[in-house]
């Protein structure tokens, strides 16, 4: 949408894409790419331009924050994933089974995490620390 106007720009059908899935989660936009899920399975970006979608990737869509400084995404949920938000590529994994599905590891399961240089912060929900 036009912001001076109001005026539709572009619009775009999730359903070319992913006929029986819906619009689940507006990441946010970062540097004229916007990022959303679509349903529990997808993440997508798409140019604010043009309408177009940039890339797909396989995802749990709730659990993605933007880094804006660094122009990624990272999620947290039974292991670490860093995803570049201009390509949609995975540029960093960290998934131990020691650390998120063993006794002692963590599964956040939300997006309530932060990071710090390279420390992840965040709580276990099953455990509830």
């Amino acid at each position: 949408m036009e912001l001076d106007t109001g005026d539709v720009k572009w619009i775009f059908d999730i359903h070319i894409f992913a006929p029986n899935m819906k619009l689940s989660r507006l990441v946010g936009i970062w540097s004229g790419i916007l990022v959303a899920g679509i349903g529990e399975d997808y993440m997508i970006g798409i140019n604010t331009e043009n309408g177009e979608m940039v890339w797909k990737r396989k995802a749990i869509p709730d659990f993605d924050i933007i880094d804006q400084s660094l122009g990624v995404l990272h999620s947290l949920t039974s292991g670490y994933v860093k995803t570049d938000i201009r390509t949609g590529k995975t540029l960093d994994i960290f998934d131990k089974k020691e650390y998120f599905e063993e006794e002692i590891g963590i599964e956040s399961q939300r997006n309530n995490y932060v990071l710090v240089g390279d420390h992840i912060i965040t709580t276990d929900w099953k455990k509830g620390r």
